[in-house]
C-alpha cells in the first residue's frame, strides 16, 4: 500500500482492476465463442463434403464405401456433440465474466454501467411465438447439424447393409 493511500482507495483500485480483468475476459470469451462458430462451420462443410464424396464414389472405393461413410457420420455426429459441449462451457464462462462485471460495477457505485445495461432482461426475438435468445438460436444450429449427422448414421447404415 503507497504512503498516500488510504484503505478506500486501495480497495477501490482492487475492484477497478477485477472490472478490467473480468471486461477482457468477456471480450476474449466472445471472440472464442465466434471463432469456434466459424471453425464448426468450416468442419461440418469439409464433413459433409466428404461424405457426399464417398456416397458418391461407390465403386472407386469398392468395399470400403459402406465404412467409410459410417466412420465419416459418426464422426460428425461426434464432432457436433463436441461442439455443443464446448459452446455451453463457453457460454458459462462468459456469462460467468459478465456477471461479475455487473457485480464489481455496482461495488464501485456505477449506476447504469455497460454490464448493467448489457445483461439487464430485454424483450426477447419470437419465432413462431416462442421468445428466442442468441443462446437458444445458435442451440437451435448445432442441434440441426447434429439431426443431420444422425440422419447420415442412418444413411450409412442402410448403405452398409446389401
Amino acid at each position: 500500500m503507497a504512503q498516500n493511500e488510504t484503505v478506500p482507495e486501495l480497495t477501490f483500485r482492487k475492484l477497478e482492476l477485477q472490472y478490467q480483468e473480468c471486461c477482457r475476459y468477456g471480450r476474449f470469451y466472445a471472440g472464442v465463442r465466434f471463432s469456434f462458430a466459424a471453425s464448426f462451420v468450416t468442419l461440418f462443410i469439409i464433413l459433409i463434403g466428404g461424405y457426399h464424396y464417398v456416397r458418391f464414389a461407390g465403386p472407386a472405393l469398392g468395399p470400403l464405401q459402406p465404412h467409410l461413410l459410417f466412420a465419416t457420420a459418426i464422426f460428425g455426429t461426434m464432432t457436433s456433440f463436441a461442439a455443443v459441449m464446448i459452446e455451453r462451457r463457453n457460454i458459462y464462462l462468459y456469462r460467468t465474466s459478465d456477471q461479475l462485471a455487473v457485480k464489481l460495477e455496482t461495488q464501485m457505485g456505477i449506476v447504469g454501467g455497460l454490464y448493467q445495461t448489457l445483461t439487464r432482461r430485454q424483450a426477447r426475438t419470437r419465432f413462431l411465438g416462442i421468445p428466442v435468445t442468441h443462446t437458444v438460436a445458435i442451440s437451435i444450429g448445432y442441434a440441426s447439424v447434429m439431426i443431420i449427422w444422425l440422419i447420415l448414421v442412418v444413411d450409412s447404415v442402410v448403405v452398409l447393409r446389401p
